[in-house]
């Protein structure tokens, strides 16, 4: 029986290495289970990360793909990742031809390597979903592929080549608890009034080294301005360091106006609530930032691949959502005065506000869901 015979869709989803590709993911699977309730959804990803928790906590099985990233120099590592890599194209080859799924969703990263260049070779219909600013580096590999492509960023379109009628600008997914509370509901809930300005500072679930060494002067600030307010989520990682840090200065972590703590575990309400961030350029960090309509100081992680975080930063700074200190150059005063220039200025905070909101994209998810669905259905790009 033809693949065209199948009554229950069968969707694969892959993704995964550096960043928070596994999301993303999560979200699509989701709006495509609500589309089609009885299909079979799976994950292709590796057993180490979070991923082999997340997958199934979501309600959905998770197939172990052999894959390892590639650094282009020679070492002992690299052989051992080769061969990785080949037993992943192995393990691509054998899942595919069991389960036959009706579409492959990647979503960037080298594990989803192996699994799309074996789709494509046995020409399984492909959605790659790309997050950031440049395009990675498995996407431009793989995209002669693939049918159809998903872009967070409009800057990405020039790492494209091919039918560009395949390709379509959605924003990257966001969780559905961003839109269940609005800004005022979130302050309510942190007791925040009318005048108070909510700072946040967050570098990531690990947390950022150069953000956190260079907070102290804006605790300072906050401390020495009854209108403002600050939480700092120092990061898994970084909080026993951070905890000396302040014992040895004699800051306690927490006082009227100042809270720090190790990870933001209502990020969404925060976030809803929060006047300005201090935040590394992240691809999903800054479409929840964007969606909530957040006024930024972005400070890039300087070692992610191809620079992608600066390129995503910049695309902020050129649409005046953010502003952008790279790593090495930033100190405590720099930041501080980065924050107060947006804060204490209405009409520029309002200006940046907007600028954010015109980079959110609530709809992302759909959007997305929407081409995987055309090439489930064999819609012809023509139509």
């Amino acid at each position: 029986m033809g693949r065209g015979f199948k009554m229950r869709k069968r969707i694969l989803l892959s993704g995964g290495g550096p960043g928070g590709h596994i999301y993303p993911a999560l979200a699509i699977a989701d709006e495509l289970k609500r589309r089609f309730p009885d299909a079979e959804i799976r994950f292709a990803w590796t057993k180490e990360g979070l991923e082999s928790q997340i997958v199934p906590q979501g309600g959905y099985q998770l197939e172990l793909l052999r894959a390892a990233g590639i650094e282009r120099r020679f070492t002992f590592e690299n052989i051992i990742n080769l061969s990785q890599a080949t037993s992943g194209l192995w393990d691509a080859y054998r899942l595919l031809k069991r389960f036959r799924p009706d579409v492959v969703i990647g979503t960037g990263g080298y594990v989803c390597g192996p699994l799309l260049f074996n789709a494509g070779l046995q020409k399984l219909p492909i959605l790659l979903q790309e997050q950031n600013a440049i395009l990675g580096v498995t996407n431009r590999l793989v995209q002669r592929f693939a049918g159809r492509i998903a872009l967070g960023a409009g800057e990405a379109v020039s790492g494209i080549s091919g039918d560009m009628r395949r390709v379509k600008v959605t924003g990257n997914p966001v969780r559905p608890e961003f839109f269940s509370i609005t800004r005022e509901t979130a302050r309510a809930k942190m007791g925040l009034k009318a005048d108070e300005k909510l700072i946040v500072l967050a570098g990531g679930s690990r947390g950022a080294r150069s953000l956190n060494h260079n907070s102290i002067e804006l605790h300072r600030l906050v401390e020495s301005n009854p209108n403002y307010r600050l939480i700092h989520a120092t990061g898994s990682s970084q909080w026993e360091d951070m905890k000396q840090i302040f014992s040895d200065l004699g800051l306690p972590l927490e006082s009227l106006n100042r809270k720090t703590i190790p990870y933001l575990e209502n990020m969404p309400e925060v976030l809803r609530g929060a006047d300005f961030i201090v935040s590394r350029a992240g691809a999903l960090a800054l479409a929840e930032i964007a969606v909530c309509g957040v006024p930024s100081l972005l400070i890039p992680y300087p070692h992610a691949a191809e620079n992608h975080q600066e390129a995503n930063g910049k695309a902020f700074v050129r649409a005046g959502a953010a502003q952008l200190i790279v790593d090495r150059e930033l100190t405590g005063p720099k930041m501080v005065e980065a924050v107060e220039k947006s804060i204490s200025d209405s009409k520029k905070w309002l200006a940046m506000q907007a600028s954010a909101l015109t980079l959110g994209k609530p709809d992302a998810t759909q959007m997305i869901a929407d081409l995987a669905v055309e090439l489930i259905e064999g819609v012809d790009i023509d139509e």
